[in-house]
């Protein structure tokens, strides 16, 4: 790959919003196809997804909203023996330690994660799953996918303190995450991202 150009920015591109909307994850074992989409900028343009993940629906992921300022995607890239490996960091919070919440938030433990979030300007940026690296071309199979990493419970100490669950969803992949650039529609009184 070349440098073909360099990189401006526009008052618009200084005026984002930061922070994380949604988060929306599948089993990686569901996803069936992916279309990687080089031709002019780094994303999907297409996930299909079997049905799944308790009856979630093909093609669909479980939403996890968020309270304002609670969710970031971050990413560190470093490079060792001539090879750079990026690893990508969701971390978000959830309100109210209720028993639904644990459970939900339990079946993520052991799973290989695929995940779509959301920032709050709209954009899409898929974590769990990378065109660099891939084991092979059976999606289902792919060793990037995202894992549960960390969970901290915390029920506060003075009674203005807050009471929730911080999650942390981590995967090492090697290239930056692909934005996704298909239709993903947040139906929050489902609890579901269908993607098309």
């Amino acid at each position: 790959m070349a440098i073909e150009s360099g990189l401006t920015i526009t008052a618009a591109d200084i005026e984002r919003r930061g922070g994380l909307q949604f988060v929306s994850v599948a089993s990686s074992t569901r996803v069936t196809a992916a279309t990687a989409d080089d031709s002019d900028d780094h994303a999907y343009s297409a996930i299909t997804l079997a049905d799944g993940d308790n009856s979630a629906g093909a093609n669909t992921m479980w939403i996890y909203e968020l309270k304002n300022g609670s969710g970031s995607l971050s990413v560190t890239g470093t490079k060792e023996n001539g090879t750079m490996m990026f690893e990508q960091t969701i971390s978000f919070y959830v309100p109210n330690i209720s028993s639904a919440h644990l459970r939900k938030l339990e079946n993520l433990q052991h799973e290989p994660l695929v995940c779509v979030v959301q920032d709050f300007n709209g954009a899409d940026y898929v974590v769990g799953l990378s065109e660099t690296y891939k084991n092979e071309d059976v999606y289902a199979r792919n060793q990037t996918y995202a894992t549960m990493t960390g969970l901290e419970v915390s029920t506060g100490a003075a009674l203005g303190d807050e009471t929730g669950c911080t999650v942390t969803i981590t995967c090492m992949a090697g290239e930056l995450p692909r934005s996704f650039s298909g239709t993903s529609t947040m139906d929050t009184a489902a609890g579901k991202n269908v993607l098309s």
